[in-house]
């Protein structure tokens, strides 16, 4: 009787155990968006006043040196931003499970590496917006826009099999779309079955979605310079 409570108790916690790990990485993107665009573009848009630029000019600092530590004291935030994430996964997991996950199961180990890349894109949206200095009101609004706006055309708050083919088609050109296809083929939901070839697919592709990303943000930074 005993064994017949128990395999009857954890169907549904396994249920609910594979659904917290879906829709925690489904999230991300519309979260690191918002965030990394609050919180990078004040910042940046400040250090790109052209009082802010006169000092540092007048500073014994080279251009190529004060770049270079901009660009570390941003990519150190997003990678904090990133692992206080990934804390709350362990914690929230290990409550669920009722000990603590710290061993990740291989779904959950590429589920991780697709989510730094998304945190990467997601900076690098954020520097860009930076890049047009727009007013501190104006900020939280662009977030907003491009983090749900994305998150509504590419399947987060919504799945993709419920989007309709236009949208879809118009979705492919959002780096956040394949985010969440290699999410869906992850964790075989959404119409999608596991296919670890495809996943990698559509990580190499948000791969190429961030190098043109990141060689936009360059031009515009040579841009401003000049």
């Amino acid at each position: 009787i005993t064994i017949i409570i128990f395999i009857y108790y954890d169907k549904p916690f396994i249920k609910t155990c594979q659904l917290f790990f879906q829709y925690f990485f489904q999230y991300l993107p519309y979260m690191f968006i918002s965030m990394f665009i609050t919180c990078l573009c004040p910042i940046h848009v400040k250090f790109n006043r052209d009082d802010i630029k006169n000092r540092m000019n007048a500073s014994s600092l080279s251009v190529k040196s004060k770049t270079l530590q901009i660009l570390f004291a941003s990519s150190f935030f997003v990678l904090a931003i990133w692992i206080i994430f990934m804390l709350i996964y362990i914690g929230y997991s290990s409550v669920i499970s009722g000990k603590l996950h710290i061993i990740f199961s291989k779904n959950e180990m590429i589920a991780v590496l697709n989510s730094i890349i998304m945190a990467i894109i997601a900076a690098g949206i954020a520097l860009i917006v930076s890049s047009f200095s727009p007013k501190d009101e104006a900020v939280s609004m662009i977030g907003n826009i491009i983090g749900l706006g994305s998150s509504f055309l590419c399947g987060v708050f919504v799945d993709q099999q419920f989007l309709g083919s236009g949208v879809l088609s118009a979705a492919r050109f959002i780096p956040v779309y394949w985010y969440v296809k290699a999410n869906n083929t992850i964790f075989g939901r959404s119409g999608e079955t596991y296919d670890i070839t495809k996943v990698f697919e559509y990580i190499g592709v948000e791969l190429l979605f961030a190098a043109f990303i990141f060689s936009i943000l360059f031009l515009l930074t040579k841009l401003n310079q000049s």
